[in-house]
């Protein structure tokens, strides 16, 4: 997760300037001395804005629908394995909201680093931050990977692509995930920042955390999975068009019996563009923060104030759109996932239909009332 949490330092010194200026116009009647500063100003006021009423939006709206999405997965009546990696991906992107954006958004509430005040809390949440963000991406390949297996090799799909193999590569996953990211257990806690006690590298490990790393964490995070993922989901898209196209030309002198084959074949491509529509959003929303994390380590941090100003800005934009990634997932099941949504609708549907109007009236009827999970799993 390419976060914001090793630029605090840097970003800091854009307010200790804006103090200064902010005092001085106080004892000063000169206003166009300051007008460069004032549009500075508004440019750090527009990020906290977008920080502060954004933020928990998509925070809500990203707890909600991952709950949601794993009861659903849960009583889904087909167990796939595709189910149990989405079941997971939801749980990652939970961890994600909430000791990445939950984070940011109370920081900027109450102006204080609640949950890494100190050297311990410092150095543990920023491992799980970053092995949930990366623990999450890496899930989308394997997922994008496996239904590559089953589109290209369908007679090894059954062998290759089964529960037992499922857990063991999420297993696999979460390993790299929390060893990759073991530095941070000795790389950050809290340092002295002239007057501010902030959670950032420790002296030693600045230049490998905020250069060294930031271009692992880039391709770690992004610039693998990226190539992995238009990769596959290329020679996906291309393999079912043409078993699409072939299945109609075979299937047209038999038009009475290729009605179930055809729901099947709809289902099948429901499946795939859901999983599309899932990885195009990670490149989509992850792409804008790489390139800024680039511009950033390139970039001088003794530079004019308006320039760290705007970087500032384009950092929180790039950040809000990376949690979209692992905020939204629910939207686009119920959007390209016609399994997905009506297994929602037979749960809402099962839960209004069975629930007993007193107790009167459940005891008279307790032997032919079924439970909401029998009827609709």
């Amino acid at each position: 997760m390419l976060s914001s949490n090793f630029s605090l330092s840097v970003f800091q010194n854009i307010y200790d300037k804006f103090e200064e200026i902010m005092a001085l116009q106080e004892t000063t009647d000169s206003d166009l001395y300051f007008e460069d500063d004032i549009n500075q100003m508004w440019i750090i006021e527009l990020q906290h804005k977008l920080k502060l009423y954004v933020s928990p939006i998509l925070l809500v709206t990203g707890l909600i629908g991952n709950i949601l999405s794993i009861i659903i997965l849960r009583h889904s009546k087909k167990r796939s394995s595709i189910n149990t990696y989405l079941s997971v991906l939801a749980l990652a992107d939970i961890s994600v909201l909430i000791f990445g954006l939950l984070s940011t958004w109370v920081h900027e509430v109450s102006g204080m680093d609640v949950f890494r005040s100190r050297n311990a809390l410092c150095k543990v949440w920023n491992w799980i931050a970053f092995s949930s963000s990366i623990f999450s991406v890496w899930l989308i390949v394997a997922i994008t990977t496996e239904r590559f297996i089953v589109v290209c090799f369908p007679l090894s799909a059954q062998r290759v692509c089964n529960k037992r193999r499922t857990k063991g590569v999420i297993i696999l996953i979460l390993i790299f995930s929390l060893c990759l990211n073991a530095h941070f257990l000795f790389t950050t806690g809290i340092v002295n920042h002239e007057s501010t006690r902030l959670c950032d590298a420790l002296d030693g490990y600045k230049h490998f955390v905020r250069k060294i790393w930031s271009w692992m964490d880039a391709a770690v995070y992004f610039i693998l999975p990226f190539l992995i993922i238009s990769a596959l989901n290329t020679v996906i898209v291309a393999k079912v068009v043409r078993a699409t196209r072939r299945r109609r030309s075979l299937q047209q002198p038999k038009h009475d019996k290729s009605v179930g084959c055809d729901n099947r074949t709809r289902r099948d491509v429901k499946l795939n563009v859901m999983l599309l529509a899932v990885s195009i959003t990670f490149c989509i929303s992850s792409s804008p923060m790489v390139v800024l994390m680039v511009t950033e380590v390139l970039f001088d941090e003794n530079a004019p104030p308006e320039k760290l100003a705007a970087l500032f800005l384009a950092r929180t934009i790039c950040e809000l759109l990376m949690y979209v990634n692992h905020a939204i997932n629910f939207l686009l099941y119920c959007v390209s996932g016609g399994q997905f949504t009506e297994t929602l609708i037979n749960l809402l549907i099962c839960r209004t239909r069975y629930t007993p109007l007193s107790k009167n009236s459940t005891r008279r009827k307790s032997n032919i009332l079924i439970t909401s999970k029998e009827t609709c799993c």
